[in-house]
């Protein structure tokens, strides 16, 4: 949806104040790696991954991808960029 495409400057103000380490998903159909850009620059912590073969809500469309990556994500903390295997999630 167009609503997630961008953020206004008030939305990205706001997420810049958040001090945690945060997992942002978006759909691979649904967005592009650039369109997410603007989330990764206001999010300090962001960790973002994009889920292939899904629309705009992968946890309903891809739900044992979404797992794994949470599961991977809550294990590994600030090392979740850091790749130990292949990276092919429930293809």
């Amino acid at each position: 949806p167009p609503a997630f495409q961008g953020l206004d400057a008030e939305m990205a103000r706001k997420l810049g104040t958040f001090d945690v380490h945060t997992l942002a998903l978006f759909g691979s159909r649904a967005s592009s790696p650039e369109a997410t850009t603007p989330w990764r620059r206001a999010m300090p912590k962001c960790h973002l991954n994009i889920v292939y073969d899904c629309d705009a809500r992968p946890d309903d469309e891809r739900p044992q991808a979404v797992a794994a990556i949470m599961g991977e994500f809550f294990r590994r903390k600030d090392g979740f960029l850091v790749r130990v295997d292949d990276g092919r999630l429930h293809p």
